[in-house]
């Protein structure tokens, strides 16, 4: 339950290569009154660490609404958390959405303190650099910079701080 909503997912048809790792599953979602979807996750691969290093999610929507993410080139620090990937994004009658993260780093409990994502959407370019990302004792993000860059627009520095929660996590300012 967030925010007074309850969600409920529903796995099915697990998979699992000969190494016991999960390499596909079905779910279908249900969010209190709001539509429900499925995804379907599956082509998991791992690397001879056993970190995922990529996947087809495809996401559809009870009007029938389709997407689906090809995620790459997932890549690993020496602590196991990720550092970067590579995502195609593909939506029937759309552009093919490209994104590009990078340079993704951590804190000592584990949450992201920076990073950069490309994004190439519709041939226009647009790179944000997060840095300078804080946290709540609750691990919530409250504060961070950004710098974003478009083709053929001018660059934007973003500060952004006090951002609150409510009881249950979430957001309110």
């Amino acid at each position: 339950i967030q925010g007074g909503v309850t969600t409920v997912e529903t796995k099915s048809e697990m998979q699992y290569n000969s190494s016991g790792e999960l390499t596909g599953y079905r779910s279908h979602i249900q969010r209190g009154s709001e539509a429900a979807y499925d995804i379907t996750l599956e082509d998991i691969t791992y690397d001879s660490r056993g970190q995922m290093t990529s996947y087809k999610q495809t996401r559809r929507d009870s009007d029938g609404h389709l997407e689906i993410e090809l995620r790459s080139n997932m890549q690993y620090n020496s602590l196991g958390q990720l550092t970067s990937y590579d995502s195609r994004i593909l939506k029937a009658g759309q552009d093919t959405i490209r994104i590009e993260v990078r340079d993704l780093v951590y804190d000592g409990q584990g949450n992201v303190t920076s990073y950069t994502e490309t994004t190439v959407r519709g041939g226009v370019t647009t790179t944000e650099t997060r840095t300078d990302m804080q946290y709540n004792s609750l691990g919530q993000l409250t504060s961070y910079r950004s710098h974003i860059s478009r083709t053929a627009a001018e660059d934007q520095d973003i500060r952004v701080d006090n951002i609150t929660y409510d009881s249950v996590g979430k957001m309110t300012g």
